[in-house]
């Protein structure tokens, strides 16, 4: 009994290390994103012509795993493999439902989309989206005002599995709740909407940064200076192995490995190695030379106020542990993709503006997001000031 009950603290301590959050409910009930959204209300209208042009010539390369699922077509594959079920009288709203059924439940948190059925196909996609952002970028002699464009593409996946490569005491977790409660690492959690790719242009409408989401946070790199940006303009990137994390595509012959953390308060250990938490993971990633298959998927428009962006009930089988939900169940809508802090694509661009063995980034995440007083703000300026400089090496190595 005594070994039966460190198996389940154990499971719960690995699924805790896995999840998104720890509320008790959607991610979209977290503090602040309720205020956020009431201030900045969609529009709802999609990317114009024009922008279309801009998202279609930048969109990036995506490589897979050999083995690796391709994203879906949201709204052609996913749903209607689903059924919509109110979660507190089971009762099945909608099977499979339509848009309009989730657009009428759109703000409905106690609402979940379950995947009962294989897909009927599988039509890779991606969702792009444009938006201009005026804001204050901080520098040495004070702030300046800029003025940059942001093209999103989002990349949905079936379901969302763990890092391939586990250490050993994870493994064993991992496998005792495969074995005692059915678990399946390759199916962590169903529907991955998280999965974003940024591209940054300045007043110009030049690339100047790319931004890649990984598990709970973000890194971001400056072109010309961290990456150079391929002559046709479409960076290539990977879709990791099981979790569908995205990072830039190795060019080896070999696959390589990523250190991954749960959250961004163990970033030092992410761009260090030093200091690991209790749990941790590797994502392993190919290229186009390592065994990566490059997917060919169509790009779409969806208007900002779309269900796939702003539902907030669960799009995924709602799938709790001892009375909790541990990440094992699914997410809201695409823009619950970080903090209500970050939410403006220029503050993540600043905070995650971080690189591996840099002495000054480790020693500013340690002081800025570790223990009790994180400071979210003093991160995003931080990462200003480097970005900034960034910038200014990248324009003055142009002149």
């Amino acid at each position: 009994m005594m070994t039966r009950t460190c198996s389940v603290l154990g499971i719960a301590l690995v699924a805790g290390a896995c999840s998104h959050h720890d509320a008790t409910g959607s991610f979209a009930a977290y503090p602040g994103f309720k205020t956020y959204f009431t201030e900045h209300s969609p529009s709802g209208v999609t990317p114009s012509a024009t922008d279309r042009q801009l998202l279609y010539r930048y969109r990036p390369l995506l490589y897979l795993a050999p083995v690796g699922q391709p994203p879906i077509d949201f709204y052609r594959d996913y749903l209607p493999a689903t059924r919509l079920v109110d979660l507190d009288s089971r009762r099945v709203i909608a099977d499979p439902p339509s848009r309009r059924d989730l657009q009428a439940r759109i703000d409905d948190q106690r609402v979940m989309i379950d995947l009962i059925r294989p897909l009927g196909g599988i039509h890779p996609a991606a969702y792009g989206r444009l938006e201009r952002r005026d804001f204050e970028l901080p520098t040495t002699s004070g702030p300046v005002r800029r003025r940059f464009t942001f093209l999103s593409y989002s990349f949905p996946f079936a379901h969302s599995g763990l890092p391939s490569k586990l250490g050993f005491k994870e493994r064993l977790l991992v496998s005792t709740a495969e074995t005692l409660l059915g678990w399946d690492r390759n199916d962590w959690h169903e529907l991955d909407v998280y999965t974003r790719c940024t591209l940054v242009l300045d007043e110009r409408e030049t690339p100047v940064v790319l931004i890649l989401a990984q598990h709970n946070y973000h890194r971001a790199y400056v072109i010309g200076v961290d990456i150079a940006l391929p002559p046709d303009g479409r960076i290539a990137i990977t879709a990791a192995k099981g979790s569908n994390e995205l990072y830039l595509a190795p060019r080896g012959a070999q696959p390589e490995v990523r250190r991954t953390v749960q959250f961004f308060d163990h970033l030092d250990y992410v761009l260090s190695g030093d200091d690991p938490p209790l749990l941790r993971a590797d994502d392993v990633v190919y290229g186009p030379h390592s065994g990566g298959r490059e997917v060919d998927y169509a790009l779409q428009y969806l208007p900002d106020d779309d269900p796939f962006y702003r539902f907030q009930g669960f799009l995924g089988e709602v799938r709790p542990f001892l009375g909790m939900y541990v990440g094992r169940s699914g997410s809201p809508g695409a823009d619950y993709y970080t903090l209500p802090e970050l939410l403006p694509m220029e503050k993540t661009m600043m905070f995650s503006y971080l690189h591996d063995n840099d002495r000054d980034d480790i020693a500013a995440v340690r002081r800025y997001l570790k223990g009790e007083n994180e400071d979210i703000q003093g991160m995003v300026e931080y990462g200003g000031r480097r970005l900034a400089m960034a910038l200014a090496r990248r324009d003055a190595s142009r002149r």
